[in-house]
């Protein structure tokens, strides 16, 4: 069985077939390479988008019929390529998930019907300010910007529509233009308590682990083939016991981040401490990505440095998601902090309470 084979054994044949029609759709949008002095533009991202909602697949992230276990694997299909979708695919359905918590809205309806592109302020809904300033937004020069603003225990949601002053932002993905805002202006959408804002953190930390084990599997995938195909010295490098053991390192690397993040979709739903399980997982996930990018670019030799070879294009990704939002160290500070604040940890390996359940059913200490 080849290695990504096994990755997919786990799922559900309807489900498997399901998401690689997804795949396959993403890999003919995603189209070719970008040029080094290219700068992807607003309206040529929205007509990517046009395709995926004509196929179904913008509505997906809220129908009743998918599964967090589904959802969350679809990022990570969406992210299992080298040279990634020029789309913010994952804050759009993020801002979807987020506004279909509040019972529904005319944000929700608008998007969903292609009458505008909103996007989630990740970094604001997870560390809400003022509403004066945000974080990283994705093409936030023509989106609609979907913003949390801290208010009493949890947040309330802002509707900020385009032309707000827009400051293009240096960060690490060229296929995912960045601004800041500063609106002139916001609509108030709703608000979510402290239990809601908590769940919809752990959401986006979780979806972005499924994306981190996506990116981290695509660029395994790529080494692998361009080590075993590479000949020097009259050999694959591949045949070098170094690079096999380097290599072998690696899918260690993406395996256990693939099972971190599938553990993380199927226990987030009914988990006691959802946004705890959230802080491991993307510190996690986000490690083991960011290890397997600086791997690959390394066992790619020089090619793993130039444009026509791709591979940065992964790492570029890797890191945009590592550090957007809540980065490794602060969710590593995240986590210490709940533990100190716990009444009783839950099983290290996973936070997985199922540990602690047993035990208090079966009256053992």
């Amino acid at each position: 069985m080849r290695f990504d084979d096994l990755l997919d054994d786990w799922l559900e044949t309807d489900d498997r077939e399901l998401l690689d029609h997804f795949g396959e759709l993403i890999t003919e949008i995603v189209g070719a390479r970008l040029a080094p002095d290219a700068e992807p533009g607003f309206d040529d991202m929205a007509k990517r988008l046009a395709r995926i909602r004509e196929q179904g697949w913008l509505d997906f992230a809220v129908e009743k019929d998918t599964t967090d276990t589904v959802y969350f694997e679809a990022l990570k299909r969406l992210h299992r390529r080298t040279t990634p979708l020029a789309v913010p695919l994952l804050e759009v359905w993020s801002a979807l998930r987020v506004l279909s918590r509040l019972g529904g809205s005319d944000l929700l309806e608008r998007t969903l019907a292609g009458e505008c592109v909103t996007v989630l302020a990740i970094d604001d809904l997870l560390r809400p300010g003022d509403g004066s300033g945000t974080g990283w937004i994705p093409f936030g020069d023509g989106a609609t910007v979907l913003l949390a603003v801290a208010a009493g225990d949890g947040v309330d949601l802002l509707q900020v529509e385009p032309g707000s002053a827009a400051v293009p932002v240096s960060h690490p993905d060229p296929t995912l233009p960045a601004f800041t805002l500063s609106p002139a202006s916001t609509t108030t959408v709703g608000h979510l308590d402290r239990a809601g804002w908590e769940g919809a953190r752990a959401e986006v930390l979780v979806a972005q682990a499924a994306a981190l084990a996506g990116q981290a599997q695509a660029l395994n995938t790529d080494t692998v083939a361009y080590i075993t195909n590479r000949v020097q010295f009259g050999v694959p490098v591949g045949s070098f016991q170094a690079l096999q053991h380097r290599a072998a390192d690696i899918a260690t690397e993406v395996y256990a981040a693939q099972q971190v993040s599938i553990h993380a979709a199927e226990a987030l739903g009914a988990h006691t401490a959802p946004l705890a399980l959230g802080l491991l997982a993307k510190a996690f996930v986000a490690k083991a990505a960011m290890k397997t990018a600086s791997e690959a670019i390394q066992l790619h030799g020089g090619m793993g440095f130039t444009w026509e070879g791709g591979t940065h294009f992964g790492l570029k990704r890797s890191a945009y998601l590592a550090m957007s939002g809540l980065s490794i160290a602060e969710c590593e500070e995240g986590l210490g902090r709940w533990a100190i604040d716990a009444p009783e940890l839950l099983w290290a390996g996973g936070l997985d309470d199922r540990g602690k359940r047993e035990t208090m059913e079966d009256g053992t200490a």
